[in-house]
């Protein structure tokens, strides 16, 4: 019971969040709330760590201008958060890790909590400046 998907999970429904499961792959799908969207934040559990991930733009039909507003606005955001904001393909995304050893509930909630800050920082600051659509879940 000590692996670390059920370590999560619990911590999930301690912090009474809503997610859903996918334990063969070991991905838990948190949804949290942010201004007036509700945005899927994807946990996966890696060799030692917890990747906790979201999928903020398609950037697939976006100009190049329009690529490298959302580079710069995430490479100034990456500096003000503890999280990393990065393009990949043609997806804009958000990511935190934290390393399974050492972890324990009062850590993992404030990663949660800060991660829960940085998309609500993105959504109502820098979103606003590109004039573009966070994507909600699914």
């Amino acid at each position: 019971m000590n692996e670390p998907y059920w370590i999560v999970r619990e911590y999930l429904k301690r912090l009474d969040l809503e997610f859903m499961e996918n334990p063969q792959d070991k991905i838990i799908n948190l949804f949290l709330d942010v201004k007036d969207r509700r945005i899927k934040v994807e946990i996966r559990l890696n060799e030692g760590w917890i990747d906790i991930q979201t999928q903020l733009h398609n950037t697939r039909k976006l100009s190049p201008e329009e690529r490298l507003q959302i580079y710069e606005a995430m490479l100034k955001a990456s500096g003000k958060t503890k999280t990393s904001f990065y393009l990949e393909r043609s997806k804009a995304l958000v990511q935190a890790s934290l390393p399974v050893q050492g972890l324990n509930f009062e850590i993992f909630k404030t990663e949660i909590e800060t991660y829960h800050k940085c998309l609500e920082y993105w959504t109502t600051k820098i979103i606003p400046k590109l004039g573009l659509e966070i994507i909600a879940a699914e």
